[in-house]
């Protein structure tokens, strides 16, 4: 299903067929589709807008956002082929600009002060299970996810970074 930027349903994709994704644990994942290339409904599919996944059990995939300049047009077998990166990708959309060091913080505190200078406030944290003591340094990050993805790095156990 298709959704805008307020995250309202705008249709369902019943005729998209090579439907594949890869969900990684830890990272960020990404879907492909295709449709027709006359159905109608791809209007409804806009760049940096959403896709919601379910399976053919109907099993809950994920929210996905369509990239710009992925989208594939193919005269030959009339299709439309999109990619969508899971929308963990909008961590992507802020920087870290210059030196940011912090010293002996919480695992909270130090995934806030990531989530915290993101443009657009699309995620919180809800829940932390770790409590360590850990010194951080980035600098010049392109995108708050490598940043964020670096904080359990140290951990010396299993993490899973799980969103809703």
């Amino acid at each position: 299903m298709t959704m805008n930027l307020s995250r309202e349903y705008t249709a369902i994709l019943e005729n998209a067929y090579d439907v594949s994704y890869q969900k990684i644990e830890n990272e960020i994942g990404s879907i492909e589709f295709s449709m027709p290339l006359y159905d109608t409904k791809n209007t409804m599919i806009q760049e940096l807008q959403y896709v919601e996944l379910t399976d053919n059990e109907n099993e809950y995939i994920g929210l996905y956002r369509i990239m710009p300049s992925t989208t594939r047009k193919d005269a030959n077998d009339y299709s439309i082929t999109y990619t969508a990166m899971h929308v963990l990708g909008t961590l992507l959309d802020s920087v870290l600009f210059g030196y940011h060091e912090l010293i002996n913080r919480t695992t909270k505190d130090v995934i806030n002060y990531i989530l915290d200078k993101q443009k657009t406030k699309h995620w919180v944290l809800k829940r932390c299970d770790f409590t360590r003591y850990f010194s951080y340094a980035w600098e010049n990050e392109n995108g708050l996810a490598d940043a964020l993805f670096s904080i359990p790095a140290a951990f010396d156990e299993d993490y899973m970074w799980i969103c809703n």
